[in-house]
């Protein structure tokens, strides 16, 4: 069997915020076929996404909180000076 230390995937928000493909990956990942990772901005705008979509405020702090508690490691630090982020309004 592939081991996940070969693979890893950053998740973005259009991934994450789908129940059925989050679902799936999360499922994927907790088998060990990849190693999930995001960033605190990929996390707030997947927050943003389901404050427009009209999900209330304690089911989004639960979805997030169970995200990190999943997958301790995912969250990916100290990478800002190699992005340069854009801001669209």
């Amino acid at each position: 069997m592939i081991h996940s230390v070969r693979f890893t995937c950053v998740l973005d928000t259009n991934v994450i915020y789908p129940i059925d493909i989050r679902d799936l990956l999360f499922w994927f990942a907790s088998y060990d076929l990849f190693t999930p990772k995001w960033s605190k901005h990929i996390f707030c705008e997947w927050e943003n996404v389901m404050k427009r979509k009209g999900i209330p405020d304690e089911e989004i702090k639960k979805r997030l909180s169970k995200a990190q508690l999943a997958f301790p490691d995912a969250l990916v630090d100290n990478y800002e000076p190699l992005v340069k982020f854009v801001r669209i309004a």
